[in-house]
Order: C-alpha cells, then structure tokens, then sequence
C-alpha cells in the first residue's frame, strides 16, 4: 500500500481520466462544490445524477471508505458508492443534490427525521464494526476529550482572541472537575459519528441523509444528540422541542440503553463540550485572519453561558464566572 502519511497532490487532469476510464467516455464539464472541510472538494457531473469526491488525506480516505462500506451494507441512509481510486483519493457518489438541512427554510420540520437515523445509526452501526477503521484514537475518551475541549475554549478564545487574562489555577481545577463530570459507562457506548449536525445532513426526497462519517468511533450516544441540538451553526431550538427529539431518541434507541435522567445530564456536558471546542476553533481561525467566524460567536457564547445554568454545570462557578466575562468583552469587540 502506498505511503499514507503523505499529502495528496490536488487533481488536475488526472481526475478527468480516471473518470473517463470509470465512465466508459468522457465526462461532461466539471461543476466544483463549495465545501466545508479544507481536506475535501466535490465536483458535480450535470445530468449524470453524479459526484466526485477527491480527499487530500489518504489516511482519512481508507477511514471513509472502510467505516463507509460498513454502514452501506446496513442500509443506512447516505449517498451510494460507485468507483473509488483509493491511491488518488478519487471517489465517485450518487449526487443527493443542494438541500443542505442547515440551508431549509424550515430546517426544524425535519429534526424529527433527523433524529430517528441518528437512533439507528447507533442501533445497528456498533454491530460488527471494526474501530480499527478509524483514522483517529479507538475510542472516544469523555474525560479527555472534555479536558481538551475546555483547554482549547480557554487558550485560543478567552486568552488568545479575547486577550482576558488567563485563567486561574482554581478554573484549571474546575476544568478537572468538568471533564470528570463527563465520564460516560462505557458498557453503554454506541457508534458515534462525531459531526452529526445540520451541514452534515442533506434533505432528499428519500428523506434526510448523512455525510462525512469517517470519524466515527465508539462512545456516548449524547455527544451526537447533542452535536445536532446545540448545533452551534444555526440559532436555539426551542427548549419544548428539543426535550420531544430527546423523547423521540430515547424511544427509538436500543431498549434498556438509556436512562432518561442519566442522559439528560451527558446531554448538557456534551453540548458545553461541543460549544467550547467550537469557540475555541473560531478564536484560533479569526486570529488567522478568518473573519466569517466572528458573526458565530455571541450565539454560541450565550447558548454556552445558558448550559452552565443548568446541573450539574452550574456547580463550576468559576468557569460560569470566566464564560460571562467572556461575553461582556465580546460584546466590547464587535
């Protein structure tokens, strides 16, 4: 196998021969995508029903692929796989089309939907699968990842965007704490898809789909519920609304799996874990000079401060205390 530590070069002419040598003729005129991820481009083929994905990152290519194949063989809801050049990072998909869930005039109207293939992408997705297929750790580890995605909200956005001054040993315990609240039994976990948000889900007629799923891996079932509930792209669900999708969740998850109570609090750890390691992402890219991330900010910031009000965040006093000054002196910048 080819070396897969190395980059992949971007495709020129050699994208439109593979495609002729898959297609059987030339292609029609390429169409680029506006992606999301620095890694991934797509290329439409009008009037074939077609995608081609090209991935930079082979490591991460074999991980979508093989985590792919096994959620194909499921029946799972997402875009269908037709030829690949694994040694290029060439993949050619069924085009689900430009109804991006974020992008609906009523994005709401399909969470329910949404929310029933997240229960069975959980459900049957664990069942045979291998975590070896992941391009990342084996596992996801609660604490550590709750440790590091608090570090990050606190270095690259309170102190490196917001220029406040850093923290004191007591919140660094706080931290500590936080990360030791997040601790899930791992008996219970699940195959998480570990993006599962709006702009990963596209509205068909068949009904919603999922992309990029190749950092799935083993862990706690809330982390995706909550990815999508407290999806820091789009503004605040309703409080009566989002306890009916974690009903509905419950309902449709494996029997005897999950503790209503008990979920409810990994609910709040990993949104507020979900939220810190975003503001921390938009501090680190604004400072890189990155500007379409300042408009995210005060939402996210707000909706985080709110989840320090409920238990058994609100016990943390400090980091509420450090994530209020955070928001008064954003208000100061913008």
């Amino acid at each position: 196998m080819a070396n897969l530590s190395r980059r992949l070069k971007p495709p020129t002419l050699a994208l439109i021969s593979w495609l002729k040598a898959v297609l059987g003729q030339p292609p029609p005129p390429l169409i680029p995508l506006v992606g999301d991820s620095g890694g991934r481009r797509y290329w439409r083929l009008p009037g074939c029903g077609l995608l081609v994905l090209y991935g930079s990152d082979p490591v991460e290519n074999l991980a979508w692929l093989r985590i792919g194949r096994h959620l194909w063989f499921k029946g799972l809801p997402l875009p269908r796989l037709y030829d690949y050049d694994l040694q290029s990072g060439f993949f050619l998909l069924s085009d689900l089309g430009d109804r991006r869930l974020d992008r609906e005039p009523r994005p709401l109207d399909y969470y329910p939907a949404a929310v029933e293939i997240l229960a069975r992408f959980h459900r049957e997705g664990q069942v045979g699968f291998n975590p070896a297929w992941g391009h990342q750790s084996l596992i996801y580890n609660t604490a550590l990842e709750a440790s590091l995605e608090a570090s990050c909200f606190l270095k690259l956005f309170v102190v490196g965007y917001l220029k406040l001054p850093a923290p004191l040993p007591s919140i660094w315990r706080e931290v500590r704490f936080f990360s030791r609240l997040a601790v899930s039994d791992p008996s219970r976990n699940v195959l998480t898809h570990r993006d599962f948000q709006a702009r990963n889900i596209m509205v068909t007629t068949a009904g919603p789909q999922m992309l990029d799923w190749q950092g799935a891996k083993l862990g706690p079932a809330a982390y995706d519920l909550a990815s999508l509930l407290e999806d820091h792209f789009r503004p605040d669900i309703p409080l009566e609304l989002k306890e009916k999708l974690m009903e509905l969740y419950c309902k449709k998850a494996s029997s005897g799996q999950i503790r209503p109570k008990e979920f409810r609090k990994e609910l709040v750890l990993s949104g507020a874990a979900r939220l810190m390691q975003a503001l921390g992402l938009y501090g680190k890219l604004t400072m890189a000079g990155q500007s379409g991330y300042i408009t995210l900010m005060r939402p996210a910031l707000l909706r985080l401060l709110a989840g320090f009000s409920e238990r058994p965040l609100s016990s943390l006093a400090g980091l509420k205390a450090m994530i209020a000054a955070a928001a008064a002196r954003l208000e100061t910048l913008n």
